[in-house]
């Protein structure tokens, strides 16, 4: 156990380049693409080859990432579109589940005790 505990150091870059590279449900984006305005390639990728490595044409490639860079602002309203869709969708599914109560002055609540020891 005490080595698994010392080696989350050696496991974050790791994590970190999952969770950037990671299809969000809520955007539909990764947020590697979002930033740079481009799809990250794995290390696999260049050592086994995919479609991306395959068929790349370094001439076409500033012509694209130009064309590229005209949409990225397009892209992240349209992401930033199915963020607040997505958001309201919760909102209404919450407020479905939420039972309103209505008090009075003098009605008897329950708190926790930890509310009435304010910090400062």
């Amino acid at each position: 156990m005490g080595r698994a505990k010392g080696s989350w150091v050696e496991e974050l870059q790791g994590v970190l380049w999952s969770y950037r590279t990671t299809l969000r449900t809520i955007t539909k984006e990764t947020y590697f693409s979002l930033t740079y305005d481009t799809e990250a390639m794995l290390l696999v990728e260049l050592e086994v080859g995919s479609p991306c490595t395959t068929y790349f044409e370094e001439s076409n490639n500033d012509k694209d990432m130009r064309l590229s860079l005209d949409l990225i602002e397009e892209r992240r309203e349209q992401s930033n579109i199915r963020q607040v869709a997505y958001k309201n969708v919760v909102e209404r599914y919450y407020n479905q589940r939420v039972k309103e109560k209505a008090f009075s002055i003098g009605d008897y609540v329950l708190r926790k005790n930890d509310a009435s020891h304010a910090q400062p």
